[in-house]
């Protein structure tokens, strides 16, 4: 091959010359996920890291080591369902150091395995399989996500419910009651178990997320008595909780659409308009996946808006965009069909690869707060808390916001349009 026929190093890097990728960029992505994941690790026990972490193992340690019932606690803010405590109970029989390592360990893994697992699933139902080095070089792309990085330093839970959401959606096409158990474990975080539950109800039908729900309810039978509650008071304390949490402004930077709207429109106006889009676009996907039923390929472009619709529409942090893997990939693979036009396609592509692996918003909150300690001056400081509040504060105004956004509208268009784009996608 002539100096002149070869692809540019940037497309190579970028992988923009998909299906086909080079040892050198598969190299180069797999490495870097290593460091990602190292750095992450590392970073997590900086000052006012592990801030999730030890929020969550303190709700652990007032239940299983002193006996109180975290819900009916003032100074706790338990926003996990009954189940998570039954789940993440190994967390309080270690000291914070050890369950911090053990955490991290845990996260890292799960990270792994959730997206390796979820991009072989989608690559079952392609036209034509990606090979397995392209398939590794993927996933690596996907870790090295500064979502990724930011779930493995706060201590998140985000990895362990992906990873359980994977293993429901593989179970479900041969093992129902399997599936149905992993998705009532991924309850305990719930917009992730609604998030896969979607795209099993509308590829599978009802009753595995039935199952799941019966499965999510035995777990909170088998809580209650430990904090001598009844079933219903649990119930009760559990969303009272979540009320005074999510109504009173004290977690309003949730990212979900309504923040955004609610300037415009105000509290009422936003709240109707942000609810009559959700329901509208589940209405959509709800018709693609009835023109699709029985389609294999329909089933990817399912799946991945149930993912996107969850990542729009109901609260999320940053870290949650680990379940917009499945738009990535889909961006870079040339037969998916997500954008028909090449050039097009391969700006938003790189684009994407670009803002999240180097991580645009903790870049911009670096410097907004970097340059506010550099100059006291009122207005700079002003101007760097501007940008700080309307591009990184985890509100509906975030770039991210807006990108998951716009994937969710991508994904739609694909959909309308069919599935036959998958069977151009060569084999590498």
């Amino acid at each position: 091959m002539s100096a002149s026929s070869r692809p540019h190093w940037i497309r190579d890097l970028l992988l923009l010359n998909l299906p086909h990728v080079s040892v050198a960029a598969s190299r180069f992505w797999t490495v870097a996920a290593i460091a990602s994941l190292v750095v992450s690790m590392a970073a997590a026990f900086l000052p006012g890291q592990l801030h999730d972490f030890a929020e969550v193992r303190g709700w652990i340690v007032a239940w299983l080591v002193e006996g109180r019932n975290p819900y009916t606690d003032p100074a706790l803010d338990v926003d996990y369902p009954p189940s998570a405590f039954l789940i993440l109970a190994p967390l309080g029989l270690f000291s914070p150091t050890t369950g911090a390592v053990l955490c991290m360990v845990a996260n890292a893994i799960a990270m792994v395995l959730a997206h390796w697992l979820l991009l072989r699933w989608i690559n079952e139902r392609i036209g034509s399989p990606l090979s397995p080095a392209l398939v590794r070089t993927l996933t690596a792309l996907a870790l090295c996500a500064g979502a990724a990085r930011a779930a493995t330093w706060q201590g998140q839970t985000m990895p362990l419910g992906m990873l359980l959401g994977v293993l429901a959606l593989r179970a479900s096409a041969t093992r129902p009651l399997v599936a149905a158990g992993w998705l009532g474990l991924a309850a305990f975080k719930p917009h992730i178990a609604l998030a896969f539950g979607l795209g099993i109800l509308l590829t599978r039908g009802l009753a595995i997320p039935l199952l799941s729900l019966l499965a999510f309810v035995a777990s909170c039978l088998l809580f209650a008595p430990t904090v001598d509650r009844t079933t219903a008071e649990l119930i009760g304390d559990f969303f009272h909780n979540i009320s005074r949490m999510y109504g009173e402004g004290g977690h309003t930077t949730a990212t979900t659409a309504i923040d955004a709207l609610e300037l415009i429109l105000g509290a009422t106006g936003g709240v109707a308009l942000h609810a009559l889009l959700a329901l509208v676009s589940l209405a959509g996907i709800g018709w693609a996946a009835w023109r699709g039923r029985g389609n294999q390929h329909a089933a990817v472009w399912i799946v991945t808006a149930g993912l996107m619709w969850s990542l729009v529409f109901l609260p999320n942090q940053r870290y949650s965009a680990m379940l917009a893997a499945p738009v990535w990939w889909l961006l870079l693979i040339p037969g998916a069909g997500l954008v028909r036009r090449e050039r097009v396609r391969l700006a938003i592509a790189a684009g994407v690869t670009i803002y999240s692996v180097l991580d645009v918003q903790l870049l911009v909150r670096l410097a907004a707060r970097g340059g506010a300690l550099l100059s006291d001056a009122p207005a700079w400081t002003s101007l760097m808390q501007t940008i700080y509040d309307s591009m990184i504060a985890e509100s509906g105004a975030s770039p991210l916001r807006f990108i998951m956004a716009g994937g969710l509208c991508l994904v739609w268009k694909a959909m309308s349009r069919g599935t036959e784009e998958f069977s151009t996608v060569a084999r590498s």
